[in-house]
């Protein structure tokens, strides 16, 4: 109920409209099939072309470059190739992960392939930003299994098993995933902070809430009910643009913000499975189970990330 109670309150009452100038910034958003952006990584080129026009029709085209490019979360040689666009991504300042689906294995990834481009936009007066987009479902996971904090089983392979599934459904799987996206989190504020603890990069977790969106055509092959209930939630949640402000108001929050979660336009207090005895032990073995499921397919994954911790010590 409490969720509800939210879901409503945030369409009566959205997030606040900022405004904040970007001017001579670059915005990369992936997964950004709709919304807003300047440099638009998407697995569907169409999609992203759509959401390209929409833009330009509702801002001054003369003023804006949109470029739409292949990125596939799934694919790693697609997020490489994406990554690795020296013309498109030079003098990245800001850097959103927008996807209702995450993969976090990719998305970690991805965040790591960028942080180089992100620490070279490095200025006297400003820091660049590696926004994620989170859940507050994080903050409502009633329990978690029996073996998460056994040190003896790979953390990543307790929760991408068929028992998980069982326990926990859909929903609560995804809310999984934006609890571990929340300790990697905490990694990557490690990675980018120099020897005397300042941030290079300003890393950031924000939860849009739920909005309305094109996912309701991902479930035209269910049950009458299912798509009543889909339907039911999309006009119940804020539109798309009021959404975006929760990804605009989160870049703009600087040190602040470095390593928080933002909601409802606050800085949130650490979730449940964020403060309790086990937590910091539970994030290392998130993060090691990351690293190790990318070394795995991507021999050379820990020497990225040991070459962004020498490029910062070497500054």
């Amino acid at each position: 109920m409490a969720f509800l109670y939210q879901m409503l309150g945030s369409k009566v009452w959205p997030p606040r409209d900022t405004k904040p100038d970007l001017t001579g910034r670059t915005l990369l958003i992936t997964g950004a099939n709709s919304g807003l952006g300047i440099i638009i990584g998407v697995r569907s080129v169409e999609k992203g072309e759509e959401a390209k026009r929409a833009i330009l029709a509702q801002t001054h085209p003369n003023n804006v470059t949109i470029d739409v490019y292949y990125l596939d979360m799934l694919d790693y040689a697609s997020i490489e190739a994406f990554a690795s666009r020296p013309p498109c991504l030079q003098g990245i300042s800001l850097w959103i992960r927008i996807a209702l689906q995450v993969n976090l294995v990719s998305t970690t990834l991805l965040a790591l392939l960028l942080l180089p481009k992100l620490l070279s936009s490095k200025k006297d007066d400003f820091t660049p930003v590696l926004e994620l987009v989170g859940s507050g479902t994080h903050q409502r996971i009633p329990q978690l299994l029996p073996d998460t904090d056994n040190p003896e089983q790979d953390i990543l392979e307790v929760y991408n098993s068929e028992a998980s599934f069982q326990a926990f459904g859909f929903i609560q799987q995804y809310s999984l995933t934006k609890l571990f996206l929340m300790y990697v989190q905490w990694h990557l504020v490690k990675l980018v902070n120099d020897d005397a603890g300042s941030p290079r990069v300003y890393v950031v977790v924000v939860g849009p809430g739920p909005t309305q969106s094109a996912l309701a055509r991902d479930f035209q092959d269910k049950s009458l009910g299912v798509r009543l209930a889909v339907n039911t939630l999309n006009l119940m949640s804020k539109t798309a643009e009021q959404g975006a402000r929760t990804y605009l108001s989160g870049l703009m929050l600087g040190e602040q913000g470095h390593g928080q979660f933002w909601q409802w336009d606050s800085i949130n207090k650490p979730a449940k499975w964020c403060s309790d005895p086990n937590a910091i032990v539970r994030s290392e073995r998130v993060w090691a189970g990351v690293l190790a499921a990318l070394e795995k397919d991507l021999p050379g994954t820990r020497k990225l990330v040991a070459g962004v911790k020498d490029g910062l010590s070497a500054d």
